[in-house]
C-alpha cells in the first residue's frame, strides 16, 4: 500500500468509528418504541402522578412506568399539549408549575412539530433530544474533526456524557439548550453578534441557566460605539427571560421559585457529594457508586484543566469556567442522586472542556481521558448496544 493510502487509512477510521456510535445509539433509541405508545417511555410518565395529569394526556396513548413517580420530562410534555398554559387543569398537573414553565421554549417547539395533535406532540417532545443530538454531532466537527483516536474521544466526550445521554433518555431540556449554545457559538465566530444574541435570548426560555452562556459575547472595546453595541447584545440575550418572568410573576405568586435546594452556598452541595461519593466508593456501597465516581472526577479534572489553562480572549474558556463556577453554587437537589442532575446542568462545562484540548499534546491526552470518564455512565444511562455491558 502506497503512503498516501496508509494516511488516508489513517485518518478516515475515526470517522468510521464514529458512525458506527452513531448507529449503535440510533439502536439504543430504537430499543424505546413500543407498539402503540411509539418512544414516550423517553419522557418516564410515573404511575404515582398518573391521576393528576392533564385529561388531554390521559387520553392519549403514552407509556407509564409503574410504580414510579416518573421524571421531569413528565411535566415539561404536558407543557408542551397546552404552552399557551390556559388549561385550568395545569397547577394540579404539575410539580411546580412556575419553575417548570420558566422553560417553555421545548415545550413550544414540541406543540410545532406535533402539530398541535397530542399524539405527535408527545413523540415530538420524546424525539426532540434525539434530533438535537444529531445535530449537535455534526456541528462539532466544525472544531473536531474526525481525523484521530485523541479527536474522536473529544468527540465521544461530548456526544456521550453523562448529562447528554441523561437529557436524551429522559426526554429534558439540557440537550436542546446545549444545540442552542453551539449554534450561537458558531454565529459569534462568524462575526453575526445580533443574530448569536438572539439565539442565546432565545436559549433562555429553554433553561434559565442559559443566560451564563452570554459570556461567549466579545467584551466591548475602548469607544462608546461598542459600548453601545455590547449593551444592545447583552440586552438580546437575556430580554426574552426577563420579560418572560416578568408576565409569569404576573400570572403566579411565586413565579420566580429557584425550586427546592437547587441552590446553596459555594462548595456545600459540592461537599457534601464529595462525602456521600466517598462513602459509597470505600464501603463498597450501591452499585451506582462508580458512576457517581466518574461523573463527579469528570467534572473535577474539567475545571482544574480549565483552571490551569486560562485564556479570558476565549469565548469557549469563558463558558467553562463560568458553569464550573457556577456548579459551586448547586445545592443537594442536583448533586444527589444516581449519578446526580448536576452532570446535565453543567454540560456547557463539557463542551468547553473538548473544545479547548488542543492535538499535538501528550498531556491533553491524559486531561481527555480523565476529563471524559463520565462517557462511561453515557454508555449504560442510555444502554447502548455493546458498550454499555463493558462497564
Amino acid at each position: 500500500m502506497k503512503l498516501s493510502g496508509l494516511i488516508t487509512s489513517a485518518t478516515a477510521w475515526p470517522r468510521w468509528a464514529a458512525w458506527l456510535l452513531v448507529a449503535l445509539f440510533a439502536a439504543a433509541v430504537a430499543r424505546f418504541h413500543e407498539p402503540g405508545t411509539g418512544f414516550t417511555s423517553l419522557i418516564c410518565f410515573g404511575d404515582k402522578f398518573a391521576e393528576n395529569s392533564l385529561p388531554v394526556l390521559q387520553a392519549t396513548a403514552h407509556d407509564i412506568q409503574k410504580g414510579s413517580w416518573g421524571y421531569d420530562g413528565q411535566f415539561y410534555a404536558q407543557l408542551a399539549l397546552d404552552p399557551t398554559l390556559r388549561d385550568p387543569g395545569l397547577p394540579n398537573a404539575i410539580d411546580n408549575l412556575p419553575y417548570r414553565a420558566r422553560r417553555i421554549l421545548f415545550a413550544w417547539s414540541a406543540h410545532l412539530l406535533g402539530l398541535g395533535q397530542p399524539f405527535w406532540v408527545l413523540q415530538a417532545f420524546a424525539l426532540q433530544n434525539v434530533l438535537c443530538w444529531a445535530l449537535i454531532g455534526w456541528l462539532l466537527r466544525r472544531w473536531i474533526p474526525l481525523d484521530s483516536a485523541f479527536n474522536l474521544l473529544r468527540w465521544a466526550g461530548v456526544m456521550f456524557s453523562s448529562g447528554l445521554m441523561c437529557s436524551v433518555h429522559r426526554a429534558l431540556t439540557d440537550g436542546p439548550s446545549l444545540l442552542l449554545i453551539i449554534i450561537a457559538l458558531r454565529l459569534l465566530e462568524q462575526g453575526r453578534t445580533g443574530v448569536g444574541s438572539l439565539v442565546l435570548g432565545i436559549n433562555g426560555l429553554g433553561r434559565e441557566t442559559n443566560v451564563l452562556a452570554a459570556v461567549l459575547l466579545p467584551p466591548p472595546g475602548r469607544d462608546a460605539r461598542s459600548w453601545l453595541r455590547a449593551f444592545v447584545c447583552g440586552l438580546l440575550a437575556v430580554a426574552p427571560l426577563i420579560l418572560w418572568l416578568a408576565w409569569l410573576r404576573h400570572a403566579y405568586a411565586n413565579g420566580f421559585d429557584t425550586g427546592s435546594r437547587n441552590l446553596q452556598a459555594p462548595f456545600t452541595g459540592l461537599a457534601e457529594k464529595i462525602g456521600q461519593t466517598a462513602s459509597l466508593a470505600f464501603s463498597g456501597g450501591r452499585s451506582w457508586a462508580p458512576w457517581s465516581v466518574a461523573t463527579l472526577a469528570a467534572y473535577l479534572v474539567q475545571s482544574a484543566f480549565l483552571g490551569l489553562h486560562r485564556d479570558w480572549k476565549s469565548p469557549v474558556w469563558r463558558l467553562g469556567m463560568t458553569t464550573a463556577l457556577f456548579g459551586l453554587f448547586l445545592g443537594s437537589a442536583v448533586w444527589e442522586g444516581e449519578p446526580g442532575a448536576f452532570t446535565r446542568v453543567l454540560l456547557p462545562l463539557n463542551l468547553a472542556f473538548n473544545l479547548r484540548l488542543q492535538p499535538g499534546r501528550t498531556s491533553h491526552l491524559v486531561w481527555a481521558a480523565l476529563g471524559n470518564l463520565s462517557v462511561l455512565h453515557g454508555f449504560a444511562e442510555m444502554r447502548i448496544p455493546l458498550l454499555s455491558s463493558l462497564f
